[in-house]
């Protein structure tokens, strides 16, 4: 053996530890992740972690590993805070309003209100809205929605949940003088990320409808339905919910599509477009009714 060599061995194995370990963070850059990370702006603390890595490329292991442990954290004080907050606590919510007025050769007035507040737990989500939809030609009502609903899911691994919800709708032009549904079903989720979700629901469901001119029906339906919302952007947000409710006498296909822009702290504009379809409205009556609204929203 050349023992000669032994020196030269212990050296490289020595340096084996120093090459392998990488810069530490500056510390002001430490500093500005964690502000950003507290800020609880998800999208803000994923550009700031985003730049430093590309800005120091040697402690890219450690800013990774700032990052999950910061994430761990998080997730550990929200899982204690779910379990510890009652169910009157812990609600979030939107409400939304959008009027407009003509006068002269036609005369007309309309009006868009609504609310829709949600709870989430560590395995319940609770969600409430109500809608109002109005307008009024020439002294008559020409459209009149009335539409509220509540939900509640219980999530059973972190893409399968069960849905229950009950419904209740008030739509004149649609041919119907109120309508109940009752629902149950299973939900998955097909994409999870920061920026984009994608679930679908399916199920049975009950319905009883007092037609204008037809009578009250009892039926059982099947219900379809999917949620999505993209983040386009940092103040830019689209979401599609649909639903269908399939039956003997009269199945009913809803949309809804929003685009909402932040305008300043909780303050936004949304842009939205209603689609209702009646497979079998009273005689007289449009198979399809649709809802444009531009309102001011504002978030709680």
């Amino acid at each position: 053996m050349n023992w000669r060599c032994i020196p030269v061995l212990a050296l490289a194995v020595a340096a084996l530890p120093l090459a392998a370990k990488a810069d530490p963070i500056p510390k002001d850059v430490e500093q500005m992740i964690r502000t950003a990370g507290k800020d609880g702006d998800s999208s803000t603390f994923r550009a700031t972690a985003g730049a430093a890595r590309k800005t120091f490329p040697k402690s890219v292991k450690e800013i990774n590993k700032l990052v999950a442990d910061m994430n761990a954290a998080s997730a550990w004080r929200k899982r204690v805070r779910l379990q510890r907050q009652g169910f009157l606590q812990g609600w979030k919510g939107q409400g939304q309003v959008g009027a407009g007025s003509t006068t002269g050769n036609s005369r007309s007035t309309t009006l868009s209100l609504g609310v829709a507040l949600n709870r989430e737990g560590l395995r319940w989500t609770h969600a409430y809205t109500a809608t109002i939809d109005y307008q009024k030609d020439f002294g008559r009502e020409s459209k009149g929605r009335y539409f509220t609903d509540f939900q509640s899911n219980y999530r059973f691994s972190d893409r399968a949940f069960v849905i229950g919800i009950l419904s209740l709708e008030d739509n004149r032009f649609a041919g119907f003088k109120r309508r109940f549904s009752e629902s149950v079903g299973l939900g998955w989720q097909l994409i999870v990320s920061p920026t984009m979700n994608l679930s679908v629901e399916a199920g049975p469901a009950l319905r009883q409808t007092d037609f204008i001119t037809q009578g009250s029906e009892r039926s059982l339906a099947a219900r379809a339905a999917v949620n999505y919302d993209w983040k386009i952007l940092d103040r830019l947000k689209l979401t599609e919910t649909a639903s269908l409710y399939g039956e003997r006498r009269d199945s009913t296909f809803t949309s809804n599509t929003a685009l909402t822009a932040n305008l300043i702290g909780s303050l936004s504009a949304q842009l939205s477009y209603l689609v209702q379809f009646e497979s079998n409205p009273p005689q007289g009556l449009e198979q399809v009714n649709t809802t444009s609204r531009l309102t001011l929203v504002y978030s709680f």
